[in-house]
């Protein structure tokens, strides 16, 4: 059970660092002081590829906060009973 709950933590934490790092960042670093982000002055919304990735970025996290907390929760079950 323990090992199971391993491995899919590691599955979901690699695909979620996955969708991260694909993700375009949301400032555009030291070019936006010089006037490098002017583009970004009137809100545009995020479509496309941006958009799925952003949605993305969500569903992992909660699978993997789950499984954090159902494995936290099995393990310390486990360590009482020693």
């Amino acid at each position: 059970m323990i090992t199971v709950l391993e491995i899919l933590v590691i599955i979901v934490s690699l695909l979620l660092i996955t969708v991260v790092v694909a993700q375009k960042s949301k400032t555009q670093g030291m070019g936006a002081g010089f006037g490098g982000g002017a583009e970004d002055l009137f809100g545009s919304r995020a479509r496309g590829m941006d958009a799925l990735l952003s949605k993305m970025t969500d569903h992992p996290f909660r699978y993997f906060r789950c499984l954090n907390l159902t494995f936290r929760q099995i393990v310390a079950y486990i360590l009482t009973d020693i």
